[in-house]
């Protein structure tokens, strides 16, 4: 029988070691790896293709869960850009803040920012989910191609710019919408959506005045007749 949790001091190892550690105890069945001391240490947790639970305890450094498809990453403490980049399946938690591009080029499964993130949080999504429990950074949802973002705090600037498809919701204020991004009516299936998405972690969708964004489809096909728009977007 499998043992039921690994320990790894991370500062007796390299990033090497700790990454092939977690890859070999998910292919022993181990359900559970914890790891201590990560120091903010990039790269941690990448490409976990089984389900295996990832624990970190302490701030993990950036792109922490890249490329990963199945498995489970709780970070207690915060994290640097990229987390959760190219995300199959599966999900990531982060209790603290985030950098830049959280969730960049999300795929599948699902990534929980508890904090803030910074500029371009849920860049180029191709799916999935991103929750930010605090506001986020500037170009945020850029280029957002399917897939859901919640921010339950502020937007910067240029919120949805250029998004194709795929939803953004914000529940406090917004400093400017990006090209092409518009305010669409918020329904009860979305009211539905974000009760489920945001009870598991505590945080209550009620009584927030939230705001659907969405793709305006107007650089969906280029017309020299709305070049400003496309010169805007550009």
């Amino acid at each position: 029988m499998a043992t039921l949790t690994s320990e790894i001091d991370c500062s007796a190892h390299t990033t090497r070691e700790i990454n092939q550690a977690i890859k070999r105890a998910a292919a022993d069945g181990v359900p559970e790896i914890r790891l201590t001391n990560p120091a903010a240490r990039h790269c941690l947790g990448v490409a976990v293709m089984s389900p295996i639970h990832v624990i970190f305890e302490g701030p993990v450094g950036w792109f922490c869960g890249g490329m990963s498809d199945g498995g489970r990453i709780t970070v207690h403490g915060s994290c640097g850009w990229s987390v959760g980049e190219n995300l199959m399946s599966g999900s990531i938690e982060v209790h603290g803040n985030g950098g830049s591009s959280a969730g960049a080029t999300l795929r599948g499964g699902r990534v929980f920012v508890a904090g803030t993130t910074g500029a371009r949080s849920g860049i180029s999504m191709k799916g999935g989910t991103l929750v930010v429990g605090g506001s986020v950074g500037y170009m945020s949802g850029f280029m957002m191609q399917r897939g859901t973002m919640i921010v339950c705090g502020d937007a910067a600037d240029g919120i949805g710019d250029s998004m194709y498809e795929g939803t953004v919701y914000v529940g406090g204020s917004i400093h400017s919408l990006g090209a092409d991004c518009i305010e669409a009516e918020l329904t009860d299936d979305d009211r539905a959506l974000l009760a489920t998405e945001l009870d598991p972690h505590g945080i209550s969708s009620t009584g927030i005045d939230w705001k659907k964004l969405v793709a305006g489809k107007r650089l969906w096909n280029f017309s020299k007749h709305e070049y400003d728009a496309w010169r805007g977007a550009l």
